[in-house]
């Protein structure tokens, strides 16, 4: 609550500042140090969930901006805390056009030269400039308000190209900034490494400490839906150390989040030909609480796109025809009618019974899809694409 406090007050002398003569402004502007802690303050509160606005951010980010390039030199000459507070402001996302007023002006001072110039590349997209500026920047050599901004954008720098000095940079953003936007990110960053190799034990691990710590964030959705989908890339029952994932999720997230995830499960398993985990994802979702399970449309219709490919095609004929669909999203709106399509194709045969019950995924990925267009489907959310309407085209254009 005192920090939301010092925010608003921040704020609220901020929007002050565009009318302002500049003489005036100067004369009243606050330390930079102070000014930028209110974004500091803010991204914290974001990252712990606190404050959901992302407009919020990029005015105040805005007007910070303007607030610093207002300052005088005296302000910065010889003043390591402001120059400190100017280089987090850009590494945090603020307007680079700062580092480069204060270094045309020679207001840096010598011991933080090379991490401003380094700061300024960054800040500006200069990636590869950036990365051999950093390279000689050691963060844990840094005072703690700027030591784990450092540590995270070196490892992004870095990228994949070395993994386990990424790795060991994360950490150390996260050891040197906790409870921050810092720590939240790196958090993030390696639950994403993780999952893209197939480090179950260490994706499990670090999503534990991710969702008790940083569950309500303005990123969380989706670095659960993240999860999500990598739970339904192998059918229910194939990996039992994969549904673990499902057992932290659904252990430790709120109830609206539940919904969602449940969701993508279910949505993304349909798309991989899954059958059993958007069964299961449909169980799980009946349990839910009754302010919730009242609405079902949206898993009615995963459900029944699953039995009219698999060996239940009345039932899932039933079910689909039973959703609302001016409850459901676009996507989802696409996708019944793509279903409804299908049906209709089946129908269409003159021993429509048994096609019906012939049209079954194969459960074994080694088998190959049944139909080109799973296949496809599996491609696109395997890609990090998503599902939309290219789904319901792809089901649509399906032939029993």
């Amino acid at each position: 609550m005192r920090t939301l406090i010092v925010y608003t007050m921040v704020v609220v002398y901020l929007s002050t500042l565009g009318p302002l003569p500049k003489r005036t402004a100067e004369a009243s502007m606050p330390e930079p140090y102070l000014i930028v802690r209110s974004l500091t303050v803010l991204q914290n509160a974001i990252a712990q969930g606190v404050f959901q606005s992302p407009e919020a951010q990029r005015d105040l980010v805005s007007r910070i901006g303007s607030a610093l390039l207002q300052t005088k030199p005296s302000v910065w000459k010889d003043n390591r805390k402001n120059t400190r507070a100017a280089i987090k402001y850009v590494l945090s996302g603020g307007n680079p056009q700062i580092l480069k007023h204060l270094l045309e002006r020679d207001l840096i001072q010598e011991d933080y030269l090379q991490l401003a110039q380094a700061s300024l590349a960054y800040g500006e997209g200069r990636k590869q400039a950036a990365s051999v500026l950093l390279s000689k920047v050691e963060p844990r050599d840094l005072v703690p308000s700027l030591a784990g901004h450092v540590a995270l954008v070196k490892a992004l720098m870095i990228g994949s190209r070395q993994p386990s000095k990424v790795h060991a940079l994360l950490d150390d953003a996260r050891l040197l900034s906790p409870g921050t936007i810092v720590e939240e990110a790196a958090l993030r960053r390696q639950i994403e490494f993780a999952t893209s190799r197939n480090e179950i034990d260490a994706m499990l691990s670090l999503s534990s400490r991710y969702l008790r710590r940083f569950a309500s964030s303005r990123y969380a959705d989706g670095m659960i839906g993240r999860l999500a989908d990598s739970f339904a890339r192998v059918d229910y029952g194939g990996d039992g150390h994969r549904e673990k994932i499902m057992d932290l999720l659904m252990s430790t997230i709120n109830l609206n989040q539940k919904r969602k995830v449940l969701g993508v499960v279910a949505q993304n398993a349909l798309a991989y030909g899954h059958l059993k985990t958007i069964d299961y994802a449909v169980e799980l979702y009946k349990k839910l609480p009754d302010d919730l399970v009242s609405k079902t449309d949206r898993m009615k219709l995963y459900e029944g796109a699953s039995l009219i490919v698999s060996d239940g095609f009345d039932a899932g004929v039933a079910l689909i025809e039973s959703v609302d669909r001016s409850r459901l999203h676009k996507t989802d709106r696409e996708l019944a009618t793509a279903a409804m399509q299908l049906v209709n194709n089946i129908r269409r045969q003159p021993k429509s019974s048994a096609i019906a019950s012939s049209t079954k995924i194969p459960e074994s990925d080694s088998e190959g899809p049944f139909w080109p267009e799973i296949e496809e489907a599996r491609k696109v959310v395997a890609s990090g694409q998503k599902l939309d309407a290219k789904l319901s085209a792809l089901l649509g254009s399906i032939k029993p």
